[in-house]
């Protein structure tokens, strides 16, 4: 099997695929994810798995329960439909580095991105890159909090209406 998107995450190394729309209860059997569970949220981790062609990178799923304000968040209702990606920085390179780094692996595993820019707003000079797939919108980004990191997520479609929203004003850049 490949990295089609389409049908959910692919751990390479292992062999195993995180399908889309896998309710949290499954999840726990698939590939030993290490879990933590807070009040209101529930976060699976598979750590240290090969995606889209050899990246290597932490896999996080986060359900929130109990959460009305977060009902229009991805796996809300309680199954699979976004993941974040956490990725290993073993040479201590900057984030920006680590992004380019990142997105040349990204564009040669998923095509010519769909936006690549210099953050979400004007005001921001961080690297931001997604690629609008038919099934999915994948994004790699730089973020900043108490200094910068490379970060991903991979959203399964349909988005929610205020994802939507803002993946709509990146196509208008």
């Amino acid at each position: 099997m490949t990295h089609n998107l389409s049908l959910g995450i692919y751990l390479e190394d292992i062999g195993e695929l995180l399908p889309w729309g896998t309710p949290l209860g499954e999840l726990y059997n698939i590939a030993n994810p290490i879990v933590q569970k807070g009040r209101d949220v529930i976060r699976l981790y598979w750590n240290n798995h090969s995606i889209l062609g050899g990246i290597k990178s932490q896999i996080e799923a986060s359900f929130y329960m109990n959460r009305p304000d977060l009902l229009d968040f991805p796996n809300a209702k309680g199954t699979l439909e976004m993941v974040s990606l956490n990725f290993y920085n073993s040479e201590q390179i900057h984030a920006r580095q680590q992004h380019q780094q990142l997105k040349d692996k990204f564009i040669r595993a998923l095509g010519k991105p769909s936006f690549d820019g210099m953050g979400e707003a004007p005001f921001s000079d961080l690297p931001y890159t997604e690629w609008d797939l038919d099934d999915v919108l994948v994004v790699l980004k730089v973020f900043e909090r108490f200094g910068e990191y490379c970060v991903g997520k991979i959203w399964h479609k349909p988005l929610p209406a205020w994802r939507a929203k803002t993946l709509s004003k990146s196509d208008e850049s």
